[in-house]
């Protein structure tokens, strides 16, 4: 087995970077998800600061609609926004590692995970904002971090008591990783012969079997720990599936019913008993000895499974009071 292909979404939920090879640290690949887009809406009628609601692709689905890649001649990104329909295309450039000093800092909380984010200033938020047509702020992630909680982190002992791991803007994991048999298998399943993209699946490595060996659909929802190119990633849970990947990339609205990669996991891979009504696909992992050096990893490295589990890992959400859930609002602090 090898990997077949690495993708980094600098901006979370925007289309990511393809790769050749990325360094990889004890959060993830470099670059990725340090970026966050946010909803900015208005004070109450009775006065207040603004809120900021995360914005996902599953609830912004044109989000799907902005291009990034690295520029070669400086450590920039270019995010580029192209429209469905003729129309104004719209570019921006943003430094990967931004000078903090001076930006306001905000509370983010996503998924019940806390963390400090930097504004990045007026002259962002309104490329994104006339891009999207709501008021949007673009947020850096600098030096903090969000806690991995549930079972999901390799030292998770109990759902109700945060580990020690930590990730960027990232939804679980510092990793998800996928296999090109698994995407095979859902292709299969939609009308027509159009493969399915594997990138609405978001995964940051593509693992594909050798020419001389064999690797099965699913499979992977089994593996403990793998090995890339000598370097150990501890495999700790399934990830559960949601409505993101029935969206259309060309246009940013959903596919026809008919097709939607969603209903077809859906009839016989809602697998983890501790989600029963989300579908798998993909499978989380972690570096938990990586030094600070981290890892390189390129396209063609040599990958082997080192452990199997005998049964499904069974996902665990961390619960918080419920006087402490704020329903993804956000407020400046």
């Amino acid at each position: 087995m090898h990997v077949q292909g690495l993708y980094v979404y600098p901006i979370k939920s925007l289309r990511p970077i393809v790769l050749d090879s990325t360094a990889i640290h004890v959060i993830g690949p470099l670059h990725d998800r340090v970026f966050l887009l946010q909803h900015e809406l208005p004070p109450t009628e009775f006065g207040g600061s603004p809120s900021y609601r995360n914005m996902h692709i599953t609830s912004y689905p044109q989000l799907c609609l902005f291009f990034q890649e690295f520029l070669v001649s400086s450590p920039e990104l270019l995010v580029r926004h192209i429209p469905p329909s003729p129309g104004k295309c719209r570019e921006l450039v943003i430094p990967l590692s931004p000078e903090t000093a001076g930006l306001v800092q905000r509370e983010i909380v996503m998924h019940k995970s806390e963390c400090l984010g930097y504004d990045m200033g007026d002259s962002y938020a309104t490329f994104f904002t006339a891009c999207l047509g709501v008021t949007t702020r673009l947020v850096y992630l600098g030096s903090s971090r969000r806690p991995v909680l549930g079972n999901i982190a390799p030292d998770a002992s109990v759902a109700s008591r945060p580990s020690k791991a930590e990730i960027s803007f990232a939804d679980c994991a510092p990793l998800l990783i996928a296999t090109q048999t698994s995407l095979n298998a859902l292709s299969e399943r939609i009308p027509g012969d159009e493969e399915m993209d594997i990138t609405k699946l978001r995964p940051n490595i593509v693992l594909a079997a050798d020419e001389d060996g064999e690797l099965e659909p699913w499979e992977e929802d089994y593996w403990g720990m793998i090995e890339i190119a000598g370097h150990p990633v501890m495999m700790t849970a399934n990830c559960l599936r949601c409505k993101s990947i029935n969206i259309d990339y060309a246009t940013g609205d959903p596919v026809a019913p008919s097709r939607q990669p969603l209903k077809m996991l859906m009839r016989d891979r809602r697998v983890d008993t501790g989600m029963r009504y989300s579908p798998v696909f993909g499978r989380y992992g972690f570096l938990p000895d990586m030094d600070e050096k981290g890892m390189v990893v390129s396209v063609g490295d040599k990958v082997i499974v080192s452990k199997r589990n005998k049964e499904r890992t069974i996902f665990c959400e961390y619960r918080l009071p419920a006087a402490t859930m704020n329903n993804g609002l956000m407020k400046v602090i």
